[in-house]
């Protein structure tokens, strides 16, 4: 059996496939709009738009179910990348706070912490 090791042309490269994390400094005139993106069978999803509920962030939610959503959020998320025409991977859920998307969070349960804690900084 040959064995070898082959760097994929139809990945991103780790630098440009991070992990994402919120940064305030994107948002420096503070974020107008929120659209969060969830599955029905998935727990993160719950757990953010839970959080957000019970901090009293107001947040469009959008359930993919449909091929039409579907294809909204892949336009979206390939325009969001660094490198066109290579392959990327999904997170949910995916987060749009004003123009820019979180497609690969980190960490969730830290994003939804750290996002709270930016929106009630003014309150």
């Amino acid at each position: 059996m040959v064995m070898f090791a082959v760097s994929s042309l139809f990945a991103q490269t780790e630098a440009q496939s991070e992990n994402q994390h919120f940064d305030p400094a994107l948002f420096p005139d503070g974020v107008t709009s929120i659209t969060i993106y969830v599955r029905e069978d998935c727990g993160r999803c719950h757990d953010m738009t839970q959080a957000f509920d019970d901090a009293g962030i107001s947040y469009k939610k959008v359930e993919m179910g449909s091929e039409a959503v579907q294809q909204e959020l892949d336009k979206k998320i390939y325009n969001a990348l660094p490198v066109k025409g290579m392959g990327y991977s999904v997170r949910f859920p995916v987060v749009e706070l004003n123009d820019v998307l979180y497609f690969r969070l980190a960490n969730h349960h830290e994003f939804t912490l750290q996002f709270i804690e930016y929106m009630q900084k003014d309150e």
